[in-house]
């Protein structure tokens, strides 16, 4: 299935699956009720949350799918309840605006669920064993909207779909035989896990700190997170050190945060912000704030794993991390943001991201609207480093047209190409 998935995961969601709301069915077993089976403790937060897992996931092109609170889902005493309450409230909910809902037009009808540990199953009515799943990029959607959507359940970070009591084959050929995970589904090359430490030299005084969020805005599916000091000038010229942290966050221990954390520990720094403040915007679900003697702590809790970065900005001194972005636009070193795929870019548009370059260099290629192939070279803020570097170039001229990029990176050894991402826009006036 992962090796299907990642096939799928580079195809843009073209279409969305589209018909009538459909009644939400019983959810029988054998016995015909709902699943009684005792919830397991690793399934049951033991305290109260600030987090509101009344959510459905639906689809965007090319990108993981997004929580959308919708009423009456997630409803039952036990998590196989809740799971199924809210696979039901999914596949009868019409997408808002500007998302897909694949679930929508399917056949298939939820069951059961059962719990074992963090694993969910989910077995599902499939008549004729058509599920109504159309083309490879209906089939991604759908196996994403799923799996998200049956593991908003706290303590749950795997989901098993099964078809009739037996491995499922879904839509276009996807044979499911084993549990998957967002991140298995989400479309990304694998996030690493890896702490971080840029260290520099103590500040003689704390620096006050102010951190702001924003999701879609530098670029589709990424959240930036900036903790700005102000600092300007001579007091800017020494970065702020940091410690960069993602573990699996335990939902039953701290279920204000989502199933992973992004801990930034900034020593000798100060800050007056709220000690928790829940976002609720796919991929963040809230940031916990401690301040100690030794500096400020950020508690970044995420619904999934995606791949992240970091990065200094100058006057003001500022740190950014930055999580997700464009499946197709993201790699190991190169994270492309504009321009979007599918955008419209006229004269002045620019290409920028973050990269990891070897002496900062890298290549782009542009096939512009009359087949002619424009190659250029530009430089990252920095060179190699634990820090990316980031980039603006002004695109050039071109033909009015479907225009396709990409950046690549070459090997200094022999320079072979090691590393490449692409984006494909609408150039005119």
């Amino acid at each position: 299935m992962r090796r299907l998935l990642a096939s799928l995961a580079a195809i843009a969601l073209a279409t969305a699956a589209c018909g009538s709301t459909v009644t939400p069915t019983p959810t029988p077993t054998a016995s015909g009720t709902a699943s009684p089976a005792t919830p397991s403790p690793s399934a049951t937060p033991a305290v109260s949350s600030h987090i509101d897992h009344a959510v459905v996931y639906f689809g965007r092109d090319r990108l993981p799918p997004v929580a959308r609170h919708v009423a009456g889902s997630g409803t039952g005493a036990t998590p196989e309840t809740r799971i199924v309450s809210r696979l039901e409230t999914l596949f009868a909910t019409p997408a808002p605006n500007g998302l897909f809902n694949v679930a929508l037009g399917s056949r298939a009808r939820v069951r059961s669920a059962r719990v074992e540990g963090d694993l969910a199953t989910i077995d599902f009515s499939v008549p004729d064993g058509m599920w109504g799943v159309n083309g490879s990029a209906g089939t991604l959607t759908f196996l994403q909207q799923v799996v998200y959507t049956a593991t908003e359940e706290p303590g749950i970070r795997r989901a098993l779909i099964t078809e009739n009591g037996h491995d499922a084959l879904v839509g276009e050929g996807v044979i499911v035989d084993h549990p998957a995970t967002r991140e298995n589904v989400s479309g990304y090359v694998r996030a690493s896990v890896d702490p971080m430490t840029w260290r520099t030299e103590p500040r003689t005084a704390p620096v006050s700190l102010v951190s702001r969020l924003s999701v879609d805005t530098y670029a589709p599916g990424l959240a930036r997170f900036v903790f700005d000091s102000g600092l300007r000038g001579v007091d800017a010229k020494a970065d702020l050190g940091f410690t960069a942290t993602v573990i699996p966050n335990d939902e039953r221990v701290n279920p204000d945060l989502g199933k992973w954390a992004l801990t930034i520990a900034i020593p000798g720094a100060t800050s007056d912000e709220p000690a928790l403040r829940v976002i609720d915007q796919t991929p963040i679900r809230a940031i916990q704030t401690m301040v100690t003697s030794s500096g400020v702590r950020y508690d970044i809790g995420l619904d999934d794993l995606r791949p992240w970065r970091t990065a200094m900005l100058y006057e003001p001194l500022r740190l950014v991390v930055d999580v997700g972005g464009d499946p197709a636009a993201v790699s190991q070193n190169i994270a492309l943001y504009r321009p979007a795929f599918g955008v419209s870019v006229g004269p002045g548009g620019s290409l920028s991201g973050m990269i990891r370059a070897f002496e900062a260099q890298f290549e782009y290629r542009i096939h512009d609207a009359t087949g002619r192939v424009i190659d250029g070279y530009a430089r990252g803020s920095i060179g190699t480093a634990e820090l990316w570097g980031t980039f603006d170039v002004q695109l050039p001229a071109l033909p009015v047209g479907a225009t396709s990029l990409e950046i690549l990176l070459r090997s200094p050894k022999d320079g072979a190409i090691s590393e490449t991402v692409f984006t494909s826009f609408e150039y005119g006036p």
